[in-house]
């Protein structure tokens, strides 16, 4: 009677043993991954979009439209955060919790910005960031005003030769960035000098241009509507290859002066992103740039998607610090800290 009892018991705990082992398997494995049980419920709430550049300009543009969709997909908005200037934009990023709701633009202005800084970042330019996905690349062209006498990139030569350091131009990018560098190629190259006026974004230095207290710029997009209102007139594009929608515009490798402006505009976290969050953001980047709606609204702004995933992204960050470090060295850039975000 005891040996049927056990038998019994024995029986009624295995059976009870085996409808647990899914179970308990199941649990060893969110035990193993403690992040896969957060995957489903991100983002719960509002995702922060700090951008580097001010409101109105391009990417501004660009990231609201984006932004409309990403809502569309994961049903929490984005919300754009507008903070221009060297570092700032980058700083707040790096600063925030790496909780999936504070992410921005990343690229190459904030590994230039390691290099300058006399007393340091308080964070790594690569690995102090968890490097989500390229988003966008744009056609950057050199403009004039409608009624300069620079018809011709010839024009602007022969004008700077005459007069050196009189010819004025203006980027978007600061000393020592993005169109910066490009252009001064350029002058050592055609034997000028050129006199260099940076600006905190597209918008302002359009307007100079227009107001005529510069004689041309280096801008992307943003500069087109102008082109087409009559006020501005494009000179020549600073990209691999003629847009195939204006093909008459030379670029200037084509003239002989073999510089053009790659850049990648992409987004980025704080570091010790949670992997999850990481792999959803990245598949609804690239989700969204491949939706037709979008795709027009990037060749109608002079912009192109550059998709790429998290993990060549990061490759390319790595790649692209010593570069930095090269232009750095080569223009003496040097600047302090700023000031860190307000909490």
């Amino acid at each position: 009677m005891e040996t049927t009892v056990k038998l019994a018991c024995l029986t009624a705990f295995s059976q009870r043993l085996v409808r647990c082992v899914p179970f308990l398997a199941f649990a060893a494995w969110l035990s193993l991954v403690p992040w896969a049980a957060h995957a489903q419920t991100y983002p719960a709430r509002p995702v922060k979009m700090v951008l580097s550049f001010p409101a109105g300009g391009i990417t501004d543009v660009t990231f609201r439209r984006i932004g409309e969709r990403f809502q569309a997909i994961t049903g929490q908005p984005m919300v754009l955060e507008n903070r221009p200037g060297r570092g700032v934009a980058a700083n707040s990023i790096a600063m925030a919790e790496p909780d999936g709701y504070t992410i921005g633009i990343v690229g190459r202005s904030h590994l230039s910005l390691h290099h300058q800084l006399r007393n340091g970042l308080p964070y790594q330019p690569v690995e102090g960031f968890t490097w989500v996905s390229g988003i966008t690349s744009s056609w950057f062209g050199l403009y004039v005003s409608a009624t300069s006498p620079y018809k011709t990139v010839q024009d602007i030569i022969n004008a700077a030769k005459a007069k050196p350091d009189d010819v004025k131009y203006g980027t978007a990018f600061g000393h020592g960035g993005l169109a910066h560098v490009p252009m001064e190629d350029f002058s050592r190259l055609a034997g000028i000098q050129l006199l260099h006026v940076p600006y905190k974004g597209d918008n302002e230095s359009v307007l100079q241009l227009i107001r005529g207290d510069i004689d041309m710029i280096v801008a992307g997009g943003s500069a087109m509507p102008f082109v087409q209102d009559g006020k501005l007139r494009l000179v020549a594009w600073l990209n691999g290859a003629r847009h195939p929608r204006l093909t008459q515009i030379p670029t200037l490798r084509e003239l002989g002066y073999p510089v053009e402006i790659n850049a990648i505009v992409g987004v980025g976290g704080p570091r010790g992103m949670n992997p999850a969050h990481v792999a959803l953001l990245e598949q609804t980047f690239k989700r969204i740039l491949e939706e037709k709606e979008i795709l027009e609204f990037l060749d109608r702004n002079y912009q192109k998607p550059d998709f790429i995933a998290s993990a060549p992204f990061t490759e390319w960050a790595r790649k692209q610090l010593p570069v930095e470090k090269r232009i750095v060295d080569r223009f003496n850039l040097q600047m302090e800290l700023p000031p860190a975000p307000a909490k």
